[in-house]
């Protein structure tokens, strides 16, 4: 009987902790409108909104309240979004999150009041074997990406979207489109 009462104290402090870390009144992410094949998301969890064409398959983790994941594949092309957030209080220049690869073009952004940086350029590649005492990085030339970091207190908010394959320049619009349309709400 004891080891019972346990449980259910043990669960009910942890739905409590769970929607005290939500805010508990916020909603889920959700499509909040769709117009001409692009469909605006709101996620309150994260503060932001965005647009993406209809046909990117989006998911919300974590029940609608963590990361963003969306892919588009077009024969042999594939584009890829994931927005997250990162809780390291400890990151003051964002441009460590994006490297220094020296042919990205990184430059400074302001959305609403909030600085960040934006970045542009090839795709990196890990090459990385199980044999292999270091891994070397290469450019994979038929691809691009562009993304955001915005410092939000203590967190980073990160978007980055990227499209590889023969196709690739055909969805180049799409990547900046859809990150320039982040909004802080």
């Amino acid at each position: 009987m004891g080891s019972v009462t346990f449980l259910v104290m043990v669960g009910l402090i942890t739905l409590v902790l769970l929607l005290a870390n939500r805010g508990g009144s916020e909603e889920p992410a959700q499509v909040s409108k769709v117009d001409n094949n692009w469909k605006t998301i709101d996620h309150p969890a994260y503060g932001i909104s965005f647009s993406t064409p209809i046909g990117l398959q989006v998911s919300v983790l974590d029940s609608g309240f963590g990361s963003i994941v969306g892919s588009l594949m077009d024969g042999n092309t594939v584009l890829l979004l994931n927005i997250h957030r990162l809780t390291d209080k400890s990151i003051v220049d964002l441009r460590t999150l994006v490297g220094s690869e020296s042919d990205w073009s990184i430059s400074e952004i302001v959305k609403g009041k909030v600085k960040g940086i934006k970045y542009a350029g090839r795709q990196l590649v890990d090459d990385a074997h199980e044999e292999d005492v270091e891994a070397e990085e290469y450019v994979l030339s038929d691809s691009y990406v562009v993304g955001i970091k915005l410092l939000l207190g203590g967190n980073v908010l990160s978007a980055e979207c990227s499209v590889a394959g023969p196709s690739y320049a055909d969805s180049i619009s799409i990547c900046n489109r859809v990150i320039d349309s982040i909004k802080l709400n």
